[in-house]
């Protein structure tokens, strides 16, 4: 989902993914909270944007399923929240992303030219969380809102 509001402190973005495919290990997900960035791609059409999550101090371990990350300030891009992890012993891999505020790229607005493709890439080992979103539910001025029929995870 993605809002965009006239005042920017309220734009928002709210992402979520998960992979019913093979297997997915914590190896596959990196060292974010030491030295794995990652970036939130968003495609639509023959625009796009960027949304950075650096590795570091503000993601912190959980347990062993994956890692959090919190930053309430939303620097460098308006990513304020993120998750990722394993579920079921590790055959599931599943991510969430929450972004709001003026540090939101504006490159993206509402409505979104279609297709829309979300991926989300870290620069350790480049495994790449994507999603293709063909089950449009609402793309206006002020929000564009989607559902994937798919999840594919990419090498």
């Amino acid at each position: 989902m993605l809002k965009n509001k006239s005042d920017d402190v309220k734009d928002m973005l709210i992402w979520k993914w998960r992979n019913s495919g093979g297997p997915v290990t914590l190896n596959d997900l990196g060292d974010p909270d030491g030295t794995t960035n990652y970036a939130l791609c968003l495609y639509a059409g023959s625009a796009s944007a960027t949304v950075a999550i650096p590795a570091g101090s503000k993601w912190r371990a959980q347990g062993t399923n994956g890692y959090i990350f919190k930053d309430t300030s939303g620097s460098p891009d308006g990513a304020q929240r993120a998750r990722l992890g394993t579920v079921n012993s590790g055959n599931q891999a599943k991510a969430f992303v929450r972004g709001r505020g003026t540090n939101l790229p504006d490159t993206l607005a509402p409505p979104l030219a279609l297709p829309v493709i979300v991926q989300m890439v870290n620069d350790t080992n480049n495994v790449c969380l994507s999603v293709f979103y063909d089950a449009v539910v609402k793309n206006d001025a002020k929000e564009f809102k989607a559902r994937s029929t798919a999840t594919v995870p990419l090498p």
